[in-house]
Order: C-alpha cells, then structure tokens, then sequence
C-alpha cells in the first residue's frame, strides 16, 4: 500500500468585489513621483524663470548701490503697452521695456524690489523717472562664475563707466547708481551676459532731466 502523497493547499480566495472607489490604475514606468509641495502640479510644461530683485539689494542699498536679477524676458506680459521710440531710439510715451532690450540712455522706474521683474517701465526723460541707463557691457566666459563673482564684476565695470556719463567719479559723486546683471538661468537658458548700468539721484528722489555730464 502506497502512502498518498499530501494535497497541496487550496489557493487563497479571489475577492469577491473590487474595494470601494474601485483598483488604483498601475504605476507609470519607473513608480511614482513623491507630489510637489501643494499637490501634484496641472499637466504642461513648468513654468518658466523669472527675473527678481530680491537679497543683495537689502545689503547693497545702504552704500548707495542696488542691484537688479535679470532672467529669460518676456516670460511675462507687461501690463502696459511697450514704449514707443522714436527713429533715434529715444522713448518717447511711457511703457514696458524689456530688461534685455533697455539702452543707453533709457529712462525708467524701478520696479518693486520685492517682486519678481521681467521688465521696467520706461518713460522719456523729460517725464518724472527713478533711472537712467548709461552704460553697458558684457561679463565674460563659458560657465556661469556664481552670483557673488557676477555682482563683483558688475559694480566694477559699472563704476569704471560712471565718470563718462556723470562727468564725475562714482567715489565723488553724490548719485547713486543700480545694475541689472544676468543669473544663471539667464546666462545658461538665453546667453544672456549683459550687464546695465543706471545712474539715480540720491535716496530714491525722482528726476525730470537727464544726468548725463550731471558733474555732482
């Protein structure tokens, strides 16, 4: 007599009834992303970078320099029409100027220093305004050199320039001046090495005329 061999195990039974609210859709490949602060953010693409004032302003401020982040332009729209020129370049009725199309000798306000700014608003010079461009050049090199490097180069080349608009070195004069220079999104993402250099008059008074050959 042979001895029966065991029986395996009946399988576990099959539900009877999917859980309420139904079964989770698989994963997508490579499992699931851990949701962003806020929620899982609306399908599309990210939403692009900005520029910003924000930081370095708080510090530099009290010596009479401000300083201004430049990102990709246009992310945003203006709320007001752009300026209009005239054949020389000049403005000639208030609006919005991209920080990447700003030229010498454009007059304009600044914008809040707490607040994100992809363009100032430009006015003629002869209209009540915070600033006046007048000067600008390019950093240079491949890698962006950080931050702290950037703002190091753009108060020097902007000081070593002031003299020549004003008609008075920046150490003697008694206007301030504001840079806009690139950040590392602006100078990976669009190139961007540009560095503008602004003239202000003291404790952010407002000006009706140019500060070209001002000689205070």
């Amino acid at each position: 007599m042979t001895e029966q061999p065991p029986m395996p195990p009946d399988p576990p039974p099959y539900p009877s009834a999917p859980p309420p609210g139904g079964y989770p859709p698989p994963p997508p490949p490579g499992g699931y992303l851990p949701p962003a602060p806020g929620g899982y953010p609306p399908y599309g693409p990210p939403p692009p970078p900005r520029k910003t004032r924000t930081g370095l302003i708080v510090t530099l401020v009290v010596v009479g320099v401000a300083v201004l982040g430049l990102v990709i332009a246009g992310v945003v729209a203006g709320l007001q029409p752009s300026a209009d020129r005239n054949e020389a370049g000049e403005i000639t009725s208030g609006g919005d100027v991209s920080a990447f199309d700003i030229q010498v000798g454009d007059c304009f306000d600044l914008p809040n220093p707490n607040g994100e700014v992809t363009d100032v608003g430009g006015v003629p010079c002869t209209d009540p305004h915070d600033a006046e461009v007048y000067g600008t050049f390019d950093i240079d090199g491949t890698d962006y050199p950080g931050t702290d490097r950037v703002t190091q180069l753009a108060d020097r080349g902007c000081k070593q320039r002031f003299a020549d608009f004003v008609g008075l070195a920046y150490r003697k004069s008694e206007l301030e001046m504001q840079y806009l220079y690139p950040t590392e999104r602006s100078w990976d993402a669009q190139d961007d090495r540009e560095v503008v250099c602004s003239v202000t008059e003291p404790k952010g008074k407002t000006t009706v005329e140019t500060l070209e050959n001002a000689e205070r």
